[in-house]
């Protein structure tokens, strides 16, 4: 038998037995935690289906995991666009913190339920701003592509293309209908732009993820060095 303080080794006298009940049993309660978020994953994934805009339109399917990957994450979300290469449309997610106070249109409207909800807001924009630091430092797009969040709260791409284009916005929000030279190019761009939303859906689902994924590591590697 190990001595006390010891860990116990696979093959000691009965600290195999001891030692995979224990780890068995934290295993199985992640096992038990990965169908909880998947079922998480899953009921909101048919709930973000459903969404609908102001002229009863469904959501565009190709940004449905990324809004979902936002929302599991805390991160509440509340207009987006997949993008759309016929109109020169990019695709885009805008965030917003619930519970805006209605009634403030001037500095005079102001009241301390809308300063709440306005630190509120900050914060989420700083948890936002973080996420995208970290998967644009990881990502290195070849493309020169960088999602980012503006003024609006829209997490859009940026490009130095882009801002050639639309001097006045680099993120690609052209006030008027694109020419059939922008639209030309825009054909050519959107489907990065739409290639880096996908890539960052799935940074966000593994974030989600993530915990379980890392026990399982650590699961394996005490089993295997203590043998």
């Amino acid at each position: 038998m190990p001595k006390t303080g010891e860990r116990p080794k696979l093959g000691s006298q009965g600290g195999f037995i001891i030692y995979n009940k224990s780890m068995s049993e934290r295993y199985s309660a992640e096992k038990s935690r990965e169908g909880e978020k998947q079922a998480i994953w899953d009921r909101k994934i048919e709930e973000v289906k459903e969404y609908k805009d102001q002229a009863g339109n469904k959501m565009d399917e190709e940004i449905v995991e990324t809004v979902v990957a936002l929302n599991v994450n805390d991160i509440p979300t509340i207009q987006s666009c997949a993008g759309h290469t016929e109109t020169g449309a990019m695709p885009w997610v805008k965030i917003q913190q619930p519970g805006r106070p209605v009634g403030v249109h001037k500095p005079s409207d102001v009241t301390p339920e809308w300063k709440q909800w306005k630190e509120q807001g900050d914060t989420l924009r700083e948890k936002v701003q973080r996420l995208l630091d970290e998967f644009n430092v990881q990502r290195k797009s070849e493309s020169g592509i960088l999602l980012t969040l503006n003024i609006s709260n829209d997490i859009r791409a940026a490009s130095k293309e882009l801002q050639g284009m639309f001097k006045d916005d680099p993120y690609g929000i052209n006030p008027l209908p694109p020419t059939k030279s922008e639209l030309s190019k825009l054909s050519r761009i959107i489907p990065l732009t739409q290639e880096e939303m996908q890539a960052f859906t799935i940074f966000l689902k593994d974030k989600f993820f993530k915990k379980l994924i890392a026990f399982r590591a650590v699961f394996w590697y005490d089993l295997f060095t203590n043998s």
